[in-house]
C-alpha cells in the first residue's frame, strides 16, 4: 500500500514521521513560505532517509495535455455566461487550475511509481488534498492529512453569502454615477467612431499634467488626427475612482474619454448582478468529460467556477458585455481598438459587439512578451473556430506574431505586425566586452520565484561568489518576505531598489532572470544574459528558442561555467552575438513610425 502523507508544520510532520517505520520516504514540495522552509530544511539534513521525489509520467508535457483539456471545456460548455469565467483563457498568471493540476499529476505519478512506500507533501492547499482523496478512492493508496490551514474568516463569508457579487455592484453603480457625471460630453458619441478601450491609473497622467494612455501611448495621437472622431474607454484601477478620472478628463492631450461604468446604464447593471447571483446561488455544472491525463481532476475545476462565482470579477466580466453592448447600439462603423490577451472581460466585449455593432471592425492590440507560459495565447485544434476573436489582432513585433502561429495556432491571416506602444527603443551605445565582475539578478513573477531563485544561487556560489552582485526586486514584491523562507543568501548582496532600471542595466556586466522583459531590454543594450531554469510549472522564459546571446543554467552548478563562457568569448565572436542579439529585440519590439502606424488603422 502506498501512503501520503500532507503536512504544511514541521511539528505535526515530525509526529506523523515518528509513527513511520519505513528507512526511506520520498517528498514533494509545493509550498513556499516560512514553515515549508523549515521542514526542507529538516529533510535535507538526513538525506538517507529523505530524498526529493522525481515524478514522471502523467505530469510530464503539462502544456498541451493542459491546453487541450480547457479547450475541450471549453467547447462542450461555450455559452456568454461562461465566457465570462476568467479560467477559460487558460491563464496559469491568473488561475490556479494549471498549478493545482501538475500538482496532482506529480503526486499520481509518485504513487504509481516503484519507489518508496511514503510520500510526505509539503502543501496547504486543501482543494489539492480534497481531489487527491477521491482519486486515490477504491485504490491502494492510504492518506493522511496532517495540515494546518488557519480559518479564512472573508473565505467563510463568501461561502454562506454573496457579498462580493453585492459589494462590486454596488462599487459599480456609485462609479457608473460618478462617471456619467465627469464623462457627460465624451457619452454623446455616436455614428462611425474609432473606440479605444484601455486602463486609466494614477500613472497615466505624467508629473507635467499630460495625458498617455496606459496600452496605446502614440496611437491616439494619429487617430485623434482621423476624420472620424474618438472615443477613449476606460477601465479605472485603483481606489481614487473620482480624482484619477478628472486629472484625466483635463490633462492635456487627452482625448474624449469615457469610463466603462459610465457607459451602463441601470438595467445593464442589474441584469449583471441578477446572472451573477443565479450563478452563486446554482450547483456548479460542467459538460463533458473532466479527464487529464487520465486523472479526473473535476473537483478541482468545481473549485475554480465557485471561487470565481464568489468574487467580484465575474460580475465585473458581465458588466464589460453589457457596458459595450449599450455602446455598441450607437456606433455605426469605425473601429474597436482593446489590448488583446484572450482573457474572459475581451470575450464579453466581442459578443456584446457581435450583437450590437456588427459594422465595427474589431483589433486586439497584443503588447507584451510572450512564453511558454502563456497559455492563454496557445490554442488547441479547433479552439479558434468556438473562441470569440477579434476581426484582427496586432503584435508588437514580428517575435511574438511568429509565437502566435506556431505554437500559438492562431490563423496567420488573423495576426498583423504592428509595432511595440508601450516600449521605449533603445538608441544608446552597446555594451564594450570586458572582463565579467557584476551581475544583476532581475527578481520578477512573485515571491516562490525570489525563493527559487535565492536557493539556486546559495547552490550555485555558496559563500564563494566571486563576483559582485545586485537583487532587483520587482515593486510589487518584497524581497524580504522570501528572505523570511530561505534566511539570509550565502552570498554578499546588494538590494538595487533605489537605482531606476536604466541604472542598473548600466552598472551590469551579465543579467541573470528567469521572467522578465528585463532580459529583451538587457539584450537591446548589448549585455548578455542567463536563464536561471529554476523548477517551474511552465516555461516562462521570454526569450523562447533565441539562445544566441542568451545562456542556459539548467542546473545551479551550471551557473558558474555559463559566466565563464560568456567571458572568453574572443572579442569578434563577443560583437556577432551581441549584433544578433539587438537584432532579435529589434524583431521583438518593432519600432514606433509613420508605417507601424498605417499598419494599425489599415488592420
Amino acid at each position: 500500500m502506498k501512503h501520503v502523507l500532507f503536512s504544511n508544520t514541521l511539528s505535526r510532520l515530525r509526529r506523523a514521521l515518528a509513527q513511520l517505520g519505513e528507512p526511506q520516504i520520498e517528498y514533494l514540495a509545493f509550498t513556499f513560505d516560512a514553515q515549508a522552509g523549515a521542514i526542507l530544511l529538516f529533510l535535507r539534513e538526513s538525506p538517507g532517509r529523505f530524498r526529493a521525489a522525481e515524478p514522471a509520467g502523467r505530469s510530464s508535457g503539462l502544456q498541451k495535455k493542459f491546453v487541450d483539456f480547457v479547450a475541450e471545456i471549453n467547447h462542450g460548455n461555450r455559452s456568454r455566461s461562461w465566457w465570462a469565467l476568467k479560467f477559460t483563457d487558460k491563464n496559469p498568471c491568473f488561475t490556479r487550475l494549471c498549478e493545482r493540476t501538475s500538482q496532482l499529476l506529480q503526486i499520481v505519478d509518485v504513487v504509481e511509481s516503484g519507489g518508496p512506500e511514503t510520500c510526505a507533501v509539503i502543501s496547504d492547499d486543501a482543494i489539492l488534498i480534497e481531489q487527491f482523496r477521491r482519486w486515490a478512492r477504491g485504490k491502494d493508496v492510504r492518506v493522511t492529512d496532517v495540515t494546518r490551514i488557519a480559518s479564512d474568516a472573508r473565505e467563510i463569508l463568501k461561502r454562506i453569502c454573496p457579498v462580493a457579487p453585492l459589494a462590486a455592484f454596488f462599487r459599480a453603480v456609485g462609479r457608473a454615477i460618478c462617471g456619467r457625471r465627469l464623462c457627460r460630453k465624451a457619452l454623446r458619441a455616436a455614428g462611425k467612431v474609432n473606440v479605444v478601450l484601455s486602463l486609466l491609473t494614477e500613472g497615466s497622467i505624467t508629473r507635467d499634467g499630460h495625458y498617455r494612455d496606459t496600452y496605446f501611448g502614440d496611437l491616439i495621437t494619429r487617430l485623434e488626427n482621423e476624420p472620424d472622431p474618438l472615443l477613449n474607454v476606460l477601465i479605472v484601477t485603483g481606489g481614487r475612482y473620482a480624482q484619477v478620472v478628472r486629472k484625466a478628463r483635463d490633462a492635456s492631450g487627452a482625448p474624449p474619454i469615457a469610463t466603462l461604468e459610465s457607459l451602463i446604464g441601470p438595467g445593464g447593471l442589474t441584469l449583471a448582478l441578477l446572472t451573477a447571483l443565479k450563478k452563486y446561488f446554482a450547483p456548479v455544472r460542467i459538460k463533458g468529460p473532466t479527464k487529464i491525463a487520465g486523472v479526473d481532476v473535476r473537483y478541482l475545476l468545481e473549485a475554480e467556477l465557485k471561487a470565481d462565482y464568489r468574487s467580484g470579477r465575474y460580475f465585473d466580466n458581465l458588466r464589460v458585455y453589457h457596458a459595450v453592448r449599450r455602446l455598441g447600439k450607437r456606433l455605426a462603423g469605425g473601429r474597436f481598438f482593446y489590448p488583446f490577451e484572450n482573457r474572459a472581460f475581451e470575450k464579453m466585449l466581442l459578443l456584446a459587439l457581435r450583437e450590437t455593432a456588427r459594422q465595427t471592425r474589431t483589433i486586439g492590440y497584443q503588447h507584451a512578451s510572450l512564453s511558454q507560459r502563456h497559455t492563454n495565447v496557445l490554442l488547441s485544434a479547433g479552439e479558434r473556430d468556438i473562441l470569440p476573436l477579434p476581426d484582427a489582432i496586432m503584435t508588437m513585433g514580428k517575435v511574438t506574431r511568429d509565437f502566435m502561429i506556431d505554437p500559438g495556432g492562431f490563423p496567420a491571416e488573423l495576426l498583423h505586425i504592428g509595432c511595440a506602444l508601450r516600449q521605449k527603443p533603445y538608441d544608446g551605445p552597446l555594451k564594450a566586452q570586458g572582463p565579467i565582475r557584476r551581475l544583476l539578478v532581475v527578481l520578477a513573477t512573485n515571491v516562490e520565484e525570489y525563493i527559487k531563485v535565492i536557493r539556486f544561487l546559495n547552490a550555485a556560489f555558496g559563500e564563494q561568489c566571486p563576483y559582485e552582485l545586485w537583487l532587483r526586486p520587482h515593486p510589487a514584491f518584497s524581497l524580504g518576505d522570501a528572505l523570511a523562507v530561505t534566511g539570509p543568501p550565502r552570498f554578499a548582496y546588494y538590494k538595487s531598489d533605489s537605482e531606476t532600471l536604466s541604472e542598473c542595466l548600466d552598472w551590469a556586466d551579465v543579467v541573470l532572470y528567469v521572467h522578465s522583459t528585463v532580459s529583451i531590454e538587457a539584450l537591446a543594450m548589448g549585455t548578455p544574459v542567463v536563464y536561471l531554469n529554476v523548477p517551474n510549472v511552465l516555461n516562462p522564459d521570454p526569450l523562447l528558442s533565441f539562445d544566441e546571446f542568451r545562456w542556459r543554467a539548467d542546473l545551479p552548478q551550471d551557473l558558474p561555467p555559463a559566466i565563464e563562457l560568456i567571458n572568453d568569448l574572443s572579442g569578434d565572436e563577443f560583437v556577432r552575438r551581441q549584433e544578433l542579439g539587438v537584432r532579435f529585440t529589434r524583431e521583438y519590439f518593432f519600432p514606433v513610425d509613420e508605417n507601424s502606424m498605417e499598419a494599425f488603422l489599415s488592420a
